[in-house]
This record gives C-alpha cells, sequence and structure tokens, in this order.
C-alpha cells in the first residue's frame, strides 16, 4: 500500500475507535466504503477478527500490505487500552512520510525533464552534419529514454527489495546503515518507532520481555530487533536493559543513556516519549535534506553529461570540416 493510503486508512480507523467504535465494527464499517487496497486489507483483518484473532494478530496477517511496523505499534497501544493512539501514531508517520515522498518526487519532476531533454540533445549530432541520419537520431534518443525509465525503475525495485530484506537480515540491515544519508535516515525512523513502542506498553504494564521482543520488532530494523532479543538474555540474568543494548551499537547513546537513566530514576517513560518525537522529527528533516539535495545532484549529473556531449560534437563536427578541407 501506498503511504498515503496507509495514513488515509489509519487516520480513519483511529477516529472511530475515539469516537467508541469498536475495533472490529469500525474495520467492518470501513471495508464496506473502502476501494483497492484498501478494502483487501480491511476484509482480511475482519475475517481474522471473526475467527477470534486479536488486533494485532489480524493485523500481522495482513503481511504483503502491511509492514512489522503497524503490528508493534498496534500491538502495544491495543494491549495498553490506547488503540485509537496506536492508530493515530501510524497515520501521522504514513502522512509525513507519504508528504516527505510526494515532495521529492515533485522535486524530481524538473530533473527529470532534463534527463529527456539530454537523450534529445545527445542524439542531436546524428541528425545534423555531413552524415546527417534522423532515423538514427530518432531510434537513438528512444534508446536513451527507455534507458532512462529502465534504470529509474531498477533503482525503485532494488531500493524496495533492498528495505523489505533488511527488516529480516542484519546483513542487509547493515549494509543499509552504512550508507551516508541513507543510513541516518534509516537509524532515525528506527529509534522512533522502537521508542514509541516500548514507551506504550511500558505504560501498559506488559511485561519486559514482551515489550522488547515487540519494539525490535516494530522498529523495522533487524539489527534493532536482535539488539533487542540480546537485551532480553540480559534481563532475563538480572542485568538492566542499556547493559543488553549498549555494546550492541544498534542503538546511539543518547538511548541507552536513556535507558539507564529512566530504568534508575523510574522516567523512562518520560525519556522514551521525548526520544521517539526527537527521532521521528531529526528522521524528517534528514528526507527534506534529501528532497532538497537529490534533485540538484540529478541536475548537476545531467549538465555535466549534456556538456561533454556538445564538446565532442562540435569536436567531431570541427574535425569533419577540416578533414572536407583538406580533402
Amino acid at each position: 500500500m501506498q503511504s498515503k493510503e496507509k495514513a488515509r486508512l489509519f487516520r480513519d480507523l483511529a477516529q472511530l475507535v475515539k469516537s467508541g467504535v469498536p475495533f472490529p465494527a469500525a474495520v467492518e464499517t470501513l471495508s464496506r466504503h473502502a476501494r483497492g487496497e484498501s478494502s483487501a486489507v480491511l476484509r482480511g483483518i475482519t475475517q481474522r477478527l471473526k475467527h477470534g484473532d486479536r488486533v494485532a494478530e489480524a493485523i500481522e496477517a495482513q503481511t504483503g500490505r502491511l509492514d512489522p511496523l503497524e503490528t508493534g505499534i498496534i500491538a502495544a497501544s491495543d494491549e495498553s487500552g490506547t488503540l485509537e493512539v496506536g492508530l493515530e501514531q501510524c497515520a501521522q508517520y504514513y502522512e509525513s512520510l507519504g508528504e516527505a515522498r510526494a515532495r521529492i518526487r515533485g522535486k524530481l519532476l524538473y530533473p527529470l525533464f532534463i534527463l529527456h531533454f539530454a537523450a534529445l540533445t545527445t542524439a542531436l549530432p546524428r541528425a545534423v552534419g555531413p552524415n546527417a541520419d534522423i532515423n538514427a537520431a530518432l531510434r537513438s534518443a528512444v534508446i536513451q529514454i527507455v534507458c532512462i525509465w529502465l534504470i529509474i525503475g531498477g533503482i525503485v525495485a532494488i531500493s524496495k527489495m533492498l528495505i523489505a530484506a533488511a527488516r529480516g537480515s542484519r546483513l542487509f540491515d547493515t549494509l543499509l546503515r552504512n550508507l551516508p544519508v541513507v543510513g541516518s535516515l534509516r537509524r532515525a525512523f528506527a529509534m522512533s518507532r522502537f521508542c514509541a513502542a516500548y514507551n506504550m506498553q511500558l505504560d501498559a504494564g506488559i511485561n519486559v520481555f514482551s515489550s522488547l521482543d515487540a519494539s525490535g520488532r516494530a522498529s523495522g530494523s533487524a539489527v534493532v530487533a536482535a539488539a533487542a532479543e540480546r537485551a532480553v538474555r540480559f534481563v532475563r540474568e538480572g542485568k538492566s536493559i542499556a547493559d543488553g543494548i549498549g555494546p550492541t551499537g544498534a542503538f546511539p547513546e543518547p538511548v541507552v543513556r536513556a535507558f539507564f537513566v529512566g530504568e534508575s530514576t523510574g522516567s523512562l517513560d518520560h525519556e522514551l516519549s521525548r526520544l521517539a518525537k526527537e527521532y521521528r522529527e531529526s528522521a524528517l528533516r534528514r528526507m527534506e535534506f534529501i528532497s532538497e539535495w537529490l534533485p540538484r545532484m540529478v541536475i548537476i549529473g545531467v549538465a555535466i553529461y549534456v556538456g561533454w556531449i556538445v564538446v565532442q560534437f562540435y569536436i567531431g563536427y570541427f574535425k569533419s570540416l577540416g578533414d572536407m578541407m583538406k580533402g
């Protein structure tokens, strides 16, 4: 599902639940008016709820359409009796993500135009000069445009595959976390989701073992999930969560320190709420940075490429003229 569609779905569910409508009734009501993937998700959730599944189980069963993020956060909020809060949080997350992606796509329209213009420009030398061939120029332009879209499609497909793989593979997750810009963005979103999910379960009084497991899955990061599993083993041995997550490197120092201070002073809920907000805002700032600089980098690259083609054209053109004059 697209971010915008997910945001709308969770927003509608949150409003209905907040108004006092039971979750099963809210899902069934929306399913009668929904279209596309939202309709399929709502029907699937309704069927699972009728079979006796809990809310989190019904949502988790919609694998492929919904992500572990929703499952973890909604499971935590359902257990705490604040389901509308979890639904609203998911709506806000996907709304912000959708807006950021829309800004990036909007700002990429001009570079995309430049890429197509470059394809036509680089084909122009075949249409002029002593050996002009208009058909060859058109073929060259079409081939370049097709290649542009194949490259764009390949980048998008590979990105989606890597992100999906990173949820369950520490190798792929580590790879993404170490990429410039993208890595810091991914870490910020993972920490925001982890802290938010753990805070909700803390408020619900859920045991620390289940809370760590669910929060690790909610992070959407295999590295964070593995570190959370390690922390569970430490806690079973009578140690603190901070002792478990600190040496892994999966959690930044502010989060480790927050667990240490929060567990010592009883203010962990306040610390986690603050960190969840800080990391979410940090991630959105990084998205804004990408939306500003990615189009600029594309334009610069295209300008350099077109300039090189123009220079090569004139070199070849004047060389042909020189050869003709000599002949």
